[in-house]
């Protein structure tokens, strides 16, 4: 099956300026000319890019050669998204997760709650789960979780529990969102931590798979 990122035509890696300015700051990294897989060095050159910013001329200006947040949480959440596309494959409710720390994912998963039976099996709790032990440490300071739909209540309430900081989310739940749909457990002052919250990225992408996903559901006859 074609990946949903190459379906959608891994729109970011064309609309991102990393392309056009960052990615020939690292052409030192070895292989480099060589490489297939030219997102895998996208960290690299965010790094790059902060330590050596373009300099300030006519052509710059033109061109906008500057690396937004937006940018930067789009290309994560494609990372969630490919996340979603392995739980879609399996006949799981197409949601996915990634936890980033310093430029690198160091936890994700994908729901898992049909195949192992777990109605814990989110992927935000499989991604904060490896995180943890990733840092090894309960505290995911300094990380921000990136998920393809809002956080029910029992993930919201992980993310406040690790103590993440930021929370990025492609598309609402209208029927199930703990984060600004039906509560705000990642904004309640009467709980000892609160989350910075983003929402709608990559939310047409995020939404689609979900469409797409109980299209089928429907047309086997399920729910």
């Amino acid at each position: 099956m074609i990946s949903y990122r190459t379906r959608m035509g891994r729109q970011v890696r064309f609309q991102c300026i990393l392309f056009a300015w960052c990615l020939p700051q690292v052409s030192h990294v070895p292989d480099f000319e060589d490489s297939d897989d030219l997102e895998s060095l996208i960290p690299d050159a965010v790094r790059c890019y902060l330590e050596n910013p373009p300099p300030l001329t006519i052509g710059t200006l033109m061109f906008e050669p500057t690396i937004t947040l937006q940018q930067i949480h789009e290309y994560w959440m494609m990372h969630a998204i490919d996340q979603a596309q392995r739980a879609f494959e399996q006949d799981e409710v197409p949601v996915g997760a990634v936890v980033v720390h310093e430029d690198r994912v160091i936890g994700e998963g994908y729901n898992q709650r049909e195949s192992l039976n777990d109605p814990t099996a989110h992927a935000e709790m499989i991604a904060i789960t490896q995180a943890a032990e990733e840092l090894k440490s309960w505290r995911l300071l300094n990380c921000t979780l990136y998920v393809t739909l809002e956080p029910c209540p029992m993930c919201a309430g992980a993310i406040v529990q690790s103590r993440i900081p930021r929370l990025v989310y492609g598309t609402m739940d209208p029927k199930g969102g703990a984060c600004n749909s039906l509560y705000q457990i990642t904004d309640d002052a009467r709980l000892n931590h609160r989350v910075n919250v983003t929402a709608d990225v990559h939310q047409l992408e995020c939404q689609t798979l979900l469409k797409e996903f109980f299209a089928i559901q429907r047309a086997k006859g399920k729910k």
